[in-house]
């Protein structure tokens, strides 16, 4: 096996590879006067199973575009299987058509990477909120690996923790709040939550008794941050301890980490599927052990 890290985390891709002892094949891209992409394997391809890894925060369109050139390219130069690792996959979270005429993007994504050959896909708390496994959406074997507990432990064991209490913003986001709250060894609550547009959530706080508790907020994207601040101003004015928050994609758009600052949280606390300054916690240890256990059963 080989490993090809690509423009989305090359961080992450090469972290994994000298994990596994993966050989890095690297390519070089650029982009021609009229916006076009230039792409070019810089080392030999061995005839082997490449392992791609991509993330696509930030640039979701021009970073597909660049898996499928990867992987088309590298089945011509003779890679015998293709592993897509995706720590975030973009475009999930439009899995229905809510009104009438709307693209359902996530089909249309599980579509593409079809389309690019991928014969087994890794990737971390993917965004399936009416949807419950993956498999549902992609017609390759998919692992949804978890980075939930390896968040729970980096607070557990950097934070001297007041008496936690585990919030979940909205009933999606209780399977993540779940593994944190067992992990922490305490319990949960689910808050409701209600989209008003792109932007903007309205959240209503069940009865949640949280004064002196340092109060843990859970979900797997912080985007505008729109969420994660409203509720964390809820809690400030209810008289908590602490808040922090645990994050597994964080996207940071429109001035999010700020945003979320001035709410009042003491701690965000992300890992890295996608690169940003602020990242505490890396999710190479468990991609690589599922990459392990596909070398061990023999399916790459």
């Amino acid at each position: 096996m080989f490993l090809v890290p690509g423009s989305g985390n090359k961080p992450l891709g090469r972290e994994i590879a000298s994990i596994t002892n993966c050989d890095v094949v690297d390519f070089e891209t650029r982009r021609f006067p009229d916006g076009e992409r230039y792409i070019r394997f810089v080392d030999d391809v061995p005839k082997e199973t490449a392992i791609i890894v991509q993330s696509f925060g930030g640039a979701p369109d021009d970073l597909m575009v660049e898996l499928i050139f990867l992987c088309k390219t590298l089945q011509d130069l003779g890679a015998r299987k293709l592993i897509g690792v995706f720590p975030y996959l973009p475009y999930l979270r439009q899995d229905t058509r809510f009104k009438p005429g709307e693209a359902v993007s996530a089909q249309i994504m599980a579509s593409i990477i079809e389309f690019a050959s991928i014969s087994h896909i890794l990737t971390v708390d993917p965004h399936l909120h009416r949807i419950s496994e993956p498999n549902e959406v992609f017609n390759v074997p998919t692992a949804s690996l978890s980075a939930m507990p390896a968040l729970a432990s980096y607070l557990k064991k950097n934070y001297q923790l007041k008496d936690p209490i585990v919030v979940a913003p909205d009933v999606e986001a209780a399977q993540w709040a779940a593994k944190v709250a067992s992990v922490l060894g305490t319990d949960f609550y689910t808050l409701e939550k209600t989209r008003l547009d792109d932007s903007s959530v309205r959240v209503k706080s069940k009865r949640v008794d949280p004064v002196g508790r340092d109060v843990i907020l859970v979900d797997d994207i912080i985007s505008t941050g729109g969420t994660i601040a409203q509720v964390a101003s809820q809690f400030r004015r209810k008289g908590v301890a602490r808040i922090y928050a645990l994050i597994t994609h964080g996207l940071l758009a429109d001035g999010a980490y700020e945003k979320v600052s001035k709410a009042g949280i003491d701690a965000l606390i992300m890992t890295n599927t996608v690169p940003n300054p602020y990242c505490k916690v890396t999710v190479a240890p468990v991609i690589v052990q599922t990459l392990n256990d596909l070398r061990t059963s023999n399916t790459t």
